[in-house]
């Protein structure tokens, strides 16, 4: 088996490797850049108008012959994609038509909600392509290779890690995993029986390296709920939750913690049609429904005016029994929580009753240096309420990483997703660094 990272063994996002087999090539993720390769922020705009050639020219696609244009080259055999964030899956919209791609049928879900509501994304890329199902520990073959899926503990909903094997070989990527979420249990149920004999570990390692990253055990998806709840017991006004809709360990422990402290938790429609698709096939999320009635929904005017210009009115229809209103707001503004994004900072500044009020920040603290959240956080200060970061990273922290080592014991280790590719010495197992676009021999 051969081994190339096309992105992501220096740096975090952009996550694409690829395995060849046999004289056939298997894909596994196809990301959007985080960073440039100067280390600053990569700016996503800069793929509007641009071909692919221009795109694989500017470093920006990864140059895997075959996967976007008929070339006369072959086809790649198709992507596996590990999860729902754009850093694994935003490139996929360049995907040649009637490419297979397999995923989760909730990671499908994400990918194609964001895409509707977001700039980022077609809306029809899953039309497009081959859509083929992965389940938790469902063998599968593509090709040479014999896959198995892992479902992991992450941020993301429905992530999967994949034991590849082809050739004699056996390999591991482990996507982003934690173990301190509210799935700790699979981790814990991989580390009790983990798979055996692998010649190859790719592993994340998004918390190693860097100021601005914890170097202690990372706090519990629990201990974020019972600090969240504290936080809006000793609030008298109403309370502001920054968020990602898509983190739903995140909404789960938001949802406890407001239920807890006797407040409602109020959505936008975005957020709210992630919540009812995801239910549909894990009926105890909270979702608006008469079943969680302090699930409320407001409809604000980004999210609204999009759904009736695209001509998707149901899409905000279904959420009409759960409304509330403005009034309703403002008539009681200690009784709710709200989760909020900058974008929606025009349907707050008319809101009355924000004063007394907490916002809290539960994100990675590296996108308050841009300036819309900058904006967002300066406009609640001035309107009286109080900042709070309340937060816990997606990814596993160095203690978690060195059990997955340990459980799986690989031949070599592999350095990917991460800014430390010099700190995986310290697992005590052969590291193999490769660089971008190298070709190793497994």
């Amino acid at each position: 088996m051969i081994l190339t990272i096309h992105r992501g063994s220096h740096e975090i996002g952009g996550s694409c490797v690829v395995l060849e087999s046999g004289g056939q090539r298997l894909v596994i993720d196809l990301g959007l850049p985080l960073v440039e390769r100067d280390g600053s922020p990569f700016d996503a705009g800069q793929l509007q108008g641009r071909s692919v050639a221009e795109l694989q020219e500017a470093g920006i696609l990864p140059g895997i012959a075959g996967l976007y244009d008929e070339d006369g080259l072959d086809q790649p055999l198709g992507v596996l994609l590990s999860h729902a964030h754009l850093d694994h899956h935003g490139l996929i919209d360049y995907l040649r038509p009637g490419t297979p791609l397999w995923c989760g049928t909730a990671t499908r879900e994400l990918i194609e909600v964001g895409a509707f509501y977001s700039h980022h994304g077609r809306t029809d890329t899953f039309d497009r392509l081959r859509h083929e199902v992965i389940e938790d520990r469902k063998v599968f073959s593509i090709g040479p290779f014999e896959v198995t899926p892992f479902l992991m503990d992450h941020s993301a909903f429905d992530s999967y890690a994949f034991l590849i094997e082809a050739g004699g070989k056996r390999v591991f990527y482990s996507g982003d995993f934690r173990a301190h979420g509210r799935k700790s249990r699979l981790f814990a149920d991989f580390v009790a029986k983990p798979p055996q004999e692998i010649d190859v570990l790719l592993m994340e390692g998004t918390t190693l390296g860097g100021n601005d990253r914890a170097p202690g055990p990372a706090r519990s998806e629990v201990a974020i709920q019972n600090e969240i709840k504290e936080a809006c017991q000793a609030t008298s006004g109403p309370v502001l939750v920054m968020q990602s809709s898509q983190n739903i360990d995140r909404l789960v422990s938001v949802y406890k913690a407001v239920r807890d402290s006797g407040r409602a938790l109020v959505v936008d429609i975005y957020t709210a049609e992630i919540m009812a698709n995801l239910a549909k096939g894990n009926p105890r999320l909270p979702h608006p429904a008469r079943s969680f009635p302090l699930v409320r929904v407001f409809f604000t005017k980004k999210t609204t005016g999009k759904v009736f210009t695209e001509g998707q009115n149901e899409r905000a229809y279904r959420f009409v029994p759960f409304k509330i209103t403005r009034d309703e707001l403002e008539g009681a503004p200690g009784k709710y929580a709200m989760i909020v994004r900058a974008s929606m900072r025009c349907d707050l500044e008319p809101l009355k009753g924000l004063e007394g009020g907490l916002v809290i920040y539960s994100q990675y603290r590296g996108y308050l240096q841009q300036p819309s959240l900058r904006d967002f956080i300066a406009f609640t200060e001035a309107r009286g309420m109080t900042f709070k970061p309340i937060h816990t990273s997606g990814h596993a922290d160095r203690s978690t990483l060195n059990r997955m080592v340990k459980a799986l014991s690989p031949r070599h280790l592999v350095p990917i997703h991460t800014f430390a590719p010099d700190v995986y010495s310290e697992f005590g197992v052969p590291v193999l660094c490769c660089t971008d676009g190298q070709k190793v021999l497994i």
